[in-house]
């Protein structure tokens, strides 16, 4: 999914946009009815503000500030501009062309859409008349009308407020839904115009998948007419999380967190949502946050496509790819919903699915670099390097380059091309430092020191880990270092490292129950204490389906004499190939170690097989690596 965590022992999932703030509790009894898509039973199309002003701050700004009005009604279905932006072309017209009443009236017939919403501003001397009306799309009957007049610029975004809260009304919404979920538009965001125009054309190149420069730069622009606007912080953070810029995105979501009191109902559990997974590292806490954010809001994309990522990350894959069909099946258009869809998948080792996800981004002309990213995964998980290595042509030269770099130095341990690997992810620290970004500069710093681990081939991981923590001393970057020092067996660094890990992160769910454990196992098994690698990584069981836990437990128990649970252990790591890629986990040297462990089993012919794909997998690895000798050498006597 959309973020990518570096780091020997770290996932390795892409991850997508996570959450919000506390005071969170399901809907009261009476309101469970008006959770649910009711009373309007299709979606509104809503066209592009009709402007009588001449002034062009009033373009983009309203029709995106009527959608975050109306986003807080959990029973109004609001298709996405996204959407509308691609009915065009099936109009014949252009993407960019204005959605006129007559336009949207087309695109309601064309999909079987019952109601559009025409607002409209006009000046009235001094003062502007803001105008909201509903119309059946079949013949142009008016259904609903409001009204509102501000007394000047400043105050144009509370007459919108106005005119889209007694809409909610008369479209069918109860009056308590609406008292509950009702944060006044310039309370809630910004009171500044040009602030909201700034945040609304980052959300619109975000929606399109074009997060760096084009969506930084207008929430940038944003904050620096409004340091206080919440949600743009928010925004913030997901670009950054999403091109592994963890400390700054932790950073971001923290400011926003502590300026969401007064944000609406939706905006806080987004935000809330952000704050638990990526500042305090509480996957429950923020799985509950956007569990609540889907009942209260089931129409909304983005609750889902958060969750989905969540559950990835706490290693429930199944429930991942549910709530990312469910987002997919909301705005099946959403380039952030696609990408989730296609790792999802891919995890899971759909490839049929995976590539009618591929094929939907591109009729659509998606191609931001994160979403490149997870298609050269998949293709990864494929075999199909070519087509990877068309990806890295195509991302080359972009600021955030280093993201589909970083993906492509992570599959090339998983060939056996250790040293490739190594030069990779010393070129990926190039990329980062050339764009700034110290934390995913130090992380490839890691990982380039961690390429071989997992074959006992490191390369000074002390200097590695001192130069990545000059960069950065972010959580992510802190993790990565410790692991590292774990996964290339420097016992004393190590263990005080992740000693500071727990102390500093209690409340952090995967350095608790993942990272840490996992981390000393493997360094009891390099000591020679196998019964107590096992006995470790009892804590990170939870967490088996996305991290090398099965792995290093299957390894433990070839220490142990005991082939039947190194079989069961190794099978584990070996059953998605796609899942592997994904997280990193040692795919083929796992098929080595259940090669093994059927020949303790006396099971000769599994043994065979399993040697085989050992060796078809790392047909190009490099040629001195012992292992490889030893295994020749172990398969002839099969």
């Amino acid at each position: 999914m959309r973020w990518q965590a570096g780091g020997a022992f770290l996932l390795r999932n892409q991850g997508v946009k996570p959450g919000g703030e506390a005071a969170v509790t399901a809907p009261p009894a009476a309101d469970q009815a008006a959770a649910k898509p009711a009373t309007l039973k299709d979606s509104i199309i809503v066209a592009d503000f009709i402007n009588k002003t001449g002034d062009p701050v009033f373009d983009t700004t309203l029709n995106q500030a009527l959608r975050v009005q109306l986003g807080q009604s959990p029973v109004l279905d609001i298709i996405s501009q996204q959407h509308l932006r691609q009915s065009l072309q099936f109009l014949g017209r252009k993407q960019d062309e204005v959605i006129t009443p007559q336009i949207a009236r087309e695109i309601g017939e064309r999909e079987g859409v019952k109601a559009i919403l025409t607002g409209s501003i006009a000046p009235l001397g001094k003062a502007f008349v803001v105008t909201l009306d509903a119309q059946n799309t079949a013949n142009g009957d008016d259904i609903a009308s409001e009204e509102a007049t501000a007394p000047d610029k400043e105050h144009v975004l509370e007459a919108l407020n106005q005119v889209s809260t007694g809409m909610r009304a008369k479209l069918g919404e109860s009056l308590s839904s609406i008292q509950r979920l009702n944060a006044p538009f310039g309370q809630a965001t910004t009171p500044s115009l040009e602030a909201f125009r700034a945040y609304a054309l980052g959300d619109e190149a975000h929606q399109k998948g074009n997060d760096i420069p084009e969506a930084e730069d207008h929430y940038k622009r944003a904050l620096e007419l409004d340091p206080k606007l919440a949600m743009a912080w928010a925004r913030l953070g997901v670009l950054r999380q999403n091109t592994s810029a963890i400390s700054e995105a932790t950073e971001n979501f923290t400011r926003a967190y502590h300026l969401s009191d007064n944000v609406s109902e939706r905006e806080k559990l987004y935000i809330a949502g952000h704050y638990y997974s990526v500042v305090v590292g509480d996957l429950n806490k923020a799985i509950e946050t956007l569990q609540v954010a889907t009942q209260e809001y089931p129409l909304q994309v983005d609750n889902f496509i958060n969750i989905g990522v969540l559950y990835q990350l706490d290693g429930e894959l199944e429930k991942g790819a549910v709530a990312t069909r469910k987002a997919l099946a909301l705005q099946p258009d959403s380039a952030i919903a696609l990408e989730n869809g296609i790792t999802a998948a891919t995890v899971l080792g759909q490839a049929a699915e995976a590539r009618k996800y591929i094929a939907q981004a591109q009729r659509l002309g998606l191609n931001g670099t994160s979403l490149l990213a997870v298609e050269a995964g998949f293709y990864a998980s494929q075999g199909d390097w070519d087509a990877v290595q068309k990806i890295l042509v195509e991302a080359a030269g972009r600021p955030d380059q280093f993201a589909v770099t970083s993906y492509w130095a992570s599959f090339l341990p998983q060939l056996g091309q250790i040293q490739l690997a190594k030069a990779s992810f010393l070129r990926v620290a190039d990329q980062a430092a050339s764009a700034k970004e110290q934390d995913a500069q130090g992380g490839a710093l890691l990982n380039a020191a961690s390429a071989g681990w997992m074959v006992d081939r490191c390369f000074d991981p002390d200097s590695a880990a001192k130069e990545a923590l000059k960069l950065d001393k972010g959580k992510v970057t802190l993790i990565t270092a410790a692991t590292t020092e774990a996964a290339c067996n420097q016992e004393k660094r190590a263990t005080q490292m992740l000693s500071d890990l727990e102390k500093r992160y209690p409340q952090d769910t995967l350095v608790q129950e993942l990272y840490v454990p996992q981390a000393r196992a493997w360094l009891a098994l390099k000591a020679g204490d196998a019964q107590r690698a096992i006995a470790l990584l009892e804590r990170v069981r939870a967490h088996d389906a996305g991290c090398y836990a099965p792995y290093i437990r299957g390894l433990a128990y070839l220490e142990l004499k005991d082939p039947r649970n190194a079989i069961v252990s190794f099978q584990g790591a070996t059953r998605s190939k796609g899942n592997a890629y994904n997280v990193g986990s040692p795919f083929a040297l796992s098929f080595l170690g259940l090669g093994r462990a059927y020949v303790m089993a006396g099971d000769k012919a599994n043994a065979k097989k399993a040697y085989d794909v050992f060796f078809s997998e790392w047909k190009n690895a490099d040629a001195d690596l012992p292992v490889i000798a030893e295994a020749k050498k172990e398969y002839a006597q099969l």
